[in-house]
């Protein structure tokens, strides 16, 4: 098979490491594949993956879109690579290549499948989703959670949706694959801490956090409070930190390019969002062995079940999510156990190889019926 994967940019992120591990995995495959971004080529030192799928020997095209109105430009370069190469298939991951891939492919009869990983709240999107949503084949979600949320409020047909969870690579920091933060600024080697990983915006609830960080602090003396990553939202962060009585146990560290470093060095990895897909932070806490306390969002008990009961508080209710993470950060041993169960569901339900496997029976299968 030839087949485009596009993306709405390159970065770090969690879609954009699943979309380049699919891409390495149909190469190693025997398929040819070419990866393309409707954004610029990530800045040196975020373009690690760029790096991995050229080591590939993966094709990949930049469209170098950076506003929305640039948009129409995006469509034109997408158009014109496609023309000049066709594949036998398409697949788009995120908001924007889902839209600018549903303008392009379906009108050359190609076959598209969609990607959703976040049950998106905004209304104009659902709209918008919607349409794409029509040009489409299939469209792959990352959780029941968000394929419910698809037919319910984009209106996608059930026979066109199909779920293949996210997966990761089990092996770990405890197998010598990356490596824990030698340091923390300002805090003592050894000290224990509650560890969040994730864009620093509305989504994903560091707000709530932060508003939260002095209470939780208070109550676990001697932890400590590392955030990392960045996003809209940290500016107002930092200064939020810096009025605080417990302002030199909170740690807000940047973007990071080794987030599972910092997990295996966490005794808890901890978040709040208002929604999501399946984070990818999870399911890396759970293979490096760690418990989690999360928000139940969309995804969370697909990932833990069972293990969801001590691990997951009600969706929007933070003050529950604040005392589970008090309560789990002060009884030690149910926090090993939790680990080890989390690591061993990943092992059995969300290893990497498996799931991406699963793309490519799915394209098979379309591809001969279509």
């Amino acid at each position: 098979m030839k087949i485009d994967f596009v993306i709405t940019e390159l970065d770090m992120g969690g879609a954009e490491r699943c979309l380049s591990a699919l891409a390495v995995h149909a190469q190693s495959e025997h398929h040819q594949v070419r990866v393309i971004a409707l954004g610029p080529k990530p800045p040196e030192g975020r373009d690690g993956l760029v790096g991995m799928l050229e080591s590939h020997k993966i094709t990949l095209h930049f469209l170098n879109g950076r506003k929305f109105w640039e948009f129409p430009w995006v469509l034109r370069r997408l158009m014109r690579v496609v023309q000049c190469d066709r594949p036998d298939l398409a697949q788009s991951f995120l908001f924007h290549a889902n839209v600018a891939s549903a303008f392009v492919y379906p009108k050359l009869s190609i076959p598209l499948v969609g990607g959703i990983r976040v049950a998106e709240p905004r209304a104009w999107r659902h709209r918008v989703g919607r349409w794409a949503a029509s040009k489409m084949k299939r469209v792959v979600c990352v959780s029941q959670g968000v394929a419910e949320w698809c037919r319910r409020c984009e209106g996608v047909a059930s026979s066109k949706v199909i779920v293949i969870p996210n997966g990761v690579e089990l092996a770990s920091v405890k197998d010598g694959i990356c490596s824990p933060p030698k340091t923390i600024p300002n805090m003592p080697t050894g000290t224990p801490f509650l560890l969040f990983v994730g864009r620093l915006d509305y989504q994903k609830g560091v707000d709530e956090l932060m508003l939260r960080a002095d209470r939780i602090l208070t109550a676990l003396p001697d932890w400590h409070l590392v955030l990392v990553g960045e996003g809209p939202l940290q500016s107002q962060l930092e200064r939020e930190r810096s009025a605080k009585p417990t302002c030199d146990r909170i740690h807000l560290v940047g973007w990071q390019d080794n987030p599972r470093g910092w997990m295996a060095a966490s005794q808890l990895v901890i978040l709040p969002a208002r929604y999501e897909g399946m984070p990818n932070v999870i399911l890396e806490a759970m293979a490096e062995g760690k418990a989690i306390v999360a928000t139940d969002t969309e995804g969370m008990q697909d990932l833990l079940g069972e293990l969801a009961t001590d691990q997951v508080s009600k969706g929007g209710d933070f003050e529950g999510w604040e005392r589970k993470v008090i309560d789990l950060a002060t009884r030690v041993n149910r926090r090993i156990e939790l680990g080890e169960a989390n690591r061993n569901r990943i092992a059995e339900s969300f290893q990497l190889h498996s799931q991406l496997q699963r793309y490519l029976q799915l394209y098979s299968e379309l591809l001969c019926s279509y």
